[in-house]
C-alpha cells in the first residue's frame, strides 16, 4: 500500500509502484510515500483479531476470505477466492480473457492468470499488461526459434495434419 499527498488531499492507493507497474501516474504538485513494512498484531487469541480482516468491513468478495499478508509488503491482505473466481478481491467470476483482470481496480502485472473457456475448463495462460499502454495481450501459443524444426515442415505441422484427419 501506499499514498499521495497532493496540495490539499490525502489519497490511500490500494497497490504501490513495486505492486502494479505504471499504475500510478505523476502528477504535478503531488508526493508519493510508500507504507513501511506491515508487522502483524493478530494473533489468534484476540477475538476478533485486530486487522483487516474483519467481517464488518469485508474487503473481498463472492464469499472469499480475507487473510492477513505478512509477506508482501505491498499488499497488507490477500483474498482466497472460491472456485470460479479470481482477482485481487475475488471480483472476476470466471475470465475468458486477460482483458478481464485488465479491468480490476488494481492493474496486474504481467504473468500466469487463470482463464475458463466455454465449457468451464480452467487453463493457466500468461497475459501481458506492458507491451503497450492501456491493452491487455492474451499469449495462446508461443514458440521457441531454436526449435523452428517443429514449427516448420516437422513435428508440429504432422501434429496438426493428424488432427484434422482424425
Amino acid at each position: 500500500m501506499s499514498f499521495t499527498v497532493c496540495e490539499n488531499s490525502c489519497q490511500l492507493n490500494a497497490g504501490s509502484r513495486k505492486l502494479v507497474k505504471k499504475s500510478l501516474r505523476h502528477k504535478h504538485g503531488c508526493r508519493y510515500y510508500d507504507l513501511p513494512p506491515f508487522k502483524s498484531t493478530c494473533d489468534s487469541s484476540f477475538s476478533p483479531p485486530r486487522l483487516c480482516c474483519l467481517p464488518s468491513s469485508p474487503l473481498c468478495y463472492n464469499g472469499a476470505t480475507c487473510v492477513v499478508n505478512v509477506i508482501d509488503t505491498t499488499r497488507r491482505f490477500q483474498c482466497q477466492c472460491p472456485t470460479g473466481y479470481y482477482g485481487n478481491e475475488c471480483q472476476i467470476k470466471n475470465p475468458k480473457t486477460c482483458l478481464d483482470y485488465w479491468t480490476d481496480k488494481v492493474k496486474p502485472m504481467s504473468g500466469k492468470y487463470t482463464l475458463v473457456d466455454s465449457s468451464g475448463k480452467m487453463y493457466e495462460i500468461f497475459c501481458d499488461f506492458d507491451s503497450e499502454e492501456g491493452m491487455a495481450w492474451t499469449l495462446f501459443e508461443s514458440f521457441d526459434l531454436n526449435h523452428h524444426f517443429y514449427l516448420h515442415g516437422g513435428i508440429f505441422v504432422y501434429r496438426r495434419l493428424s488432427e484434422k484427419r482424425a
